[in-house]
């Protein structure tokens, strides 16, 4: 029963890259990191940000060994995801068996004042190993 759940977990993680090949190519505009952005950590509990000041949080991705991430805002009306950027850790490998070791950066934009939650979720074949919860708090 363990093998046909994997083997179904690898073959839905398959047809997925396959699906996101074939979907014309999102227009995202590419963020650059500058100094006035605020890199948000797991291991805060909380950052500030100024109205239109953008954050930026990073996690690995794995997908041939079956690791992601997932994120969430809790209130998109007070900060919302921006922008996603992926990028492999070697390019050059990226297409060989094993070969898609990653980072997923995601932009948040600060919209108006108040408090909202990031919720990262830490996922390794399909289950949530552990969930972090960071306050944004707006001023």
């Amino acid at each position: 029963m363990k093998k046909t759940t994997f083997l179904l977990f690898c073959l839905v993680a398959c047809l997925q890259m396959v699906q996101a090949q074939d979907k014309p190519k999102e227009k995202n505009k590419h963020i650059k990191i500058k100094k006035n952005m605020i890199s948000i950590s797991p291991l805060q509990g909380s950052v500030t940000l100024k109205v239109g000041q953008i954050a930026y949080f990073s996690y690995k991705v794995h997908a041939s060994v079956g690791v992601a991430g997932e994120t969430e805002i809790k209130d998109e009306t007070i900060a919302k995801i921006k922008n996603k950027e992926f990028k492999f850790d070697n390019e050059e490998n990226a297409k060989m068996p094993g070969g898609d070791s990653a980072a997923e950066t995601i932009f948040i934009e600060a919209l108006k004042k108040g408090e909202t939650t990031l919720t990262y979720r830490d996922v390794f074949r399909g289950k949530v190993e552990q969930t972090t919860e960071i306050k944004i708090v707006v001023e």
